[in-house]
């Protein structure tokens, strides 16, 4: 039977907190003990405890006194702000032997609790006046969203956005506050919260011990504020309790947290575009990238140390989408995908009404969709260029928000208002202390030579004129590294800059008209899908006639299943928890980097300790559930039936990588470190002990 047909429950769901509230008969079937009122309180407990970490990543408060839990490899760039050549806390690791020595993640490191969650559908649809055309359409859901969210954040201390959800059918608004001073507490080293490294990323059996511990700062007064010496621990209205008896095989699980994105919902055309064409592309310059990187960093303990966390995101980053290509090559995923959408378009057909109401506006949309896939490449390359250099990122930044300072602060790009101005600051800070210069160059070299490969006709110009001589000009005369002169810059007036004469700014400043290019026709196209895209997700929704849960958009959102494993070839299967001891037998089979010797005498006693699981005669080090997940659900709180943290999920199974655009019962897993081991590894240690009896206080 056709997926769609059917209502979804069991694992597949990113569910909204609302939408769970009227989920009772299916929680309780599920084997969940909290009712589905509380559960669906965003703001309540447990809910209330559950964190956005940075812009990327999920954690959970587990303590009255601030803590924070995420994945290990959420803060990498909080490691690389504290790393030095004679210190890499990234490789090494991190331990606060008290709260005086827990340390700054820098700038860029803040949390964002939710506070409210408001429906604003009528608000933004009224401002669209009957019979505008696409771009109209479009600016005036973008100016309507930026007063909503202006208005929102009068608040002091508040982050706010406007959510959309089924392709523009409602919209929500959401308030967060922002704690500005988040610190490292504790972060194991490379070689065990990446334990395997790139041969075990989304692979199972999986041995990582991939955590973190932060903790919260705020005023004596209990405000937002900056990273000062005299803040204070925040204490939340709300943590989560930490179950140190773990978890079994077949026990219901569920998570809470911000997944970033899925495509579920997308035309097999858009699809099929990724599979065939963008994707492929996409791995092949992520893999000159990442040994660019590698090179570089062997040639120096500088370069190993600034260029580690830029490693290993590329290298996540092309195993995902290397991922998806092999899941589609190795699996029905498009065919159904066609089958799916060809029913619908059956049922469209069968009733005229149906026709006339649903047709002109599918084939518009899908002509839409063929029209954006055109300038694909130059569109990405120009992407490309404003941050893979991250000398070019930093003139792009400081050009790109004057340029969008004419405007009256409301209808500025996202990202470059008023309110961004610090955020940015930090954010160029932060990639100035891992800015290593010769893997720059040579990223920008390459950046370059890719624009030289595409059609003449289809070239960033402003690139294709420059040559050798040209790029040695533009490293050597230039401040852009220095931090007063890169705020100084965006201070002024576009027609002083314009006469700044620093290279990169006169090359972004080239740069800028073609971005301001893709800007206005992606505003059009946007136009374009708010007016078409409800109408496709009508038809959905309506030829399903079940519940349905709006594709991931870095919003809070639950999911339920069990623990369990899964077939992953014929005559393979694969259990649900891996031990410490497998572990030690990758350890001992020399084809992996081993842990540091006092983490492998804590591993070698794992039997003997207080958090062994007697029917495994050893320490729990990973697990497997059917929960639906995605990028963004990383350090999501994984909990039992009475919402205990149980565990953090931080990855997806190979087999999965394609349940962005479908999800399969069958293959679609997540991964999650064991709450026994982080307990195992805090414990062991005596300078982190105190960490351990605040978790479980």
């Amino acid at each position: 039977m056709l997926a769609w047909v059917v209502p979804l429950w069991a694992a597949e769901g990113m569910w909204l907190p609302e939408q769970v509230r009227g989920m009772q008969a299916e929680l309780s079937a599920a084997g969940i003990e909290i009712p589905a009122e509380k559960l669906g309180d965003p703001l309540g407990d447990p809910l209330g405890a559950i964190v956005h970490v940075g812009d990327f990543c999920s954690g959970s408060l587990v303590s009255s006194e601030g803590l924070v839990l995420t994945n290990h490899h959420c803060v990498w760039d909080f490691l690389q702000h504290n790393t030095t050549a004679e210190h890499n806390l990234l490789q090494d690791g991190f331990v606060a032997a008290s709260r005086a020595e827990e340390r700054w993640g820098g700038p860029s490191a803040e949390l964002y609790i939710v506070e409210r969650n408001e429906d604003v559908t009528a608000q933004i649809l009224a401002k669209v006046r009957p019979g505008a055309d696409d771009v109209a359409r479009g600016k005036a859901i973008a100016l309507a969203s930026a007063v909503l969210v202006a208005g929102c954040e009068r608040q002091e201390d508040r982050r706010c956005e406007v959510s959309e959800e089924y392709g523009g059918r409602s919209y929500r608004l959401l308030t967060h506050r922002v704690i500005q001073d988040v610190r490292l507490v504790y972060a194991p080293p490379m070689t065990v919260g990446s334990f395997g490294g790139d041969a075990d990323n989304f692979e199972w059996p999986r041995h990582d011990g991939d955590f973190a511990v932060l903790r919260a700062y705020v005023a004596p007064d209990g405000s937002s504020r900056d990273y000062n010496l005299e803040n204070v621990p925040y204490q939340p209205p709300h943590h989560l309790r930490v179950q140190p008896a773990g978890i079994g095989p077949g026990e219901p699980v569920w998570i809470a947290g911000f997944p970033g994105s899925t495509e579920r919902y997308d035309l097999v055309a858009e699809l099929n575009f990724f599979a065939t064409t963008a994707y492929p592309w996409r791995v092949e310059t992520l893999v000159e990238a990442e040994r660019i990187l590698r090179e570089e960093s062997e040639k120096s303990t500088e370069g190993a140390a600034k260029l580690g966390a830029h490693q290993q995101e590329l290298a996540n980053s092309r195993k995902y989408y290397q991922g998806v290509l092999d899941n589609v090559a190795g699996s029905p995923v498009l065919q159904r995908k066609g089958e799916e959408e060809a029913a619908l378009k059956a049922w469209i057909q069968q009733d005229p009404a149906r026709a006339a109401y649903y047709g002109p506006g599918l084939t518009e949309l899908e002509a839409t969709i063929a029209a954006d896939q055109r300038a694909w490449k130059r569109d990405f390359l120009l992407t490309r260029a404003m941050y893979w250099p991250d000398m070019l990122g930093f003139a792009r930044t400081v050009v790109h928000y004057v340029y969008e300072h004419k405007k009256p602060d409301l209808q500025r790009e996202e990202g470059f208002k008023e309110r961004d101005r610090e955020a940015l600051q930090g954010e160029l800070a932060s990639l100035a202390a891992s800015l290593h210069l010769p893997a720059d160059r040579r990223f920008f070299e390459y950046l370059w030579s890719l624009n030289q490969q595409i059609p003449a006709d289809e070239r960033i110009a402003p690139l294709a004129a420059m040559a050798g001589p040209d790029i040695e000009k533009i490293y050597a005369d230039t401040r852009l590294i220095e931090e007063s002169y890169r705020n100084s810059l965006m201070a002024l007036p576009l027609a002083k800059l314009k006469k700044v004469e620093d290279p990169w700014i006169q090359l972004a400043l080239a740069l800028e008209p073609l971005e301001q290019e893709v800007i206005d026709r992606h505003e059009a196209r946007d136009g374009a899908f708010a007016r078409l895209r409800p109408l496709w997700m009508d038809a959905v929704l309506t030829f399903r006639k079940g519940s349905a849960y709006p594709d991931a958009n870095n919003t809070l959102r639950l999911s339920f299943g069990t623990v369990q494993g899964y077939s992953v070839r014929d005559a393979v299967e694969y259990l649900p928890q891996t031990t410490v001891h497998g572990m030690l037998a990758k350890v001992y089979s020399g084809n992996y980097p081993p842990p540091p010797p006092p983490i492998l005498e804590i591993a070698r006693n794992a039997p003997k300790s207080p958090y062994a699981d007697s029917s495994l005669g050893d320490v729990p080090l990973c697990f497997l559930t059917d929960l639906d997940s995605t990028g963004g659900n990383s350090g999501s709180a994984t909990l039992n039936a009475k919402g205990e943290l149980v565990g953090l999920l931080f990855d997806g199974n190979y087999e999965s990588m394609a349940a962005d655009w479908l999800f399969d019962p069958a293959t679609t897993r997540s991964i999650h470190v064991d709450i026994r081991y982080v307990l195992l590894l805090l414990d062991g240690q005596g300078q982190s002990r105190w960490i351990r009896d605040e978790l479980l206080r």
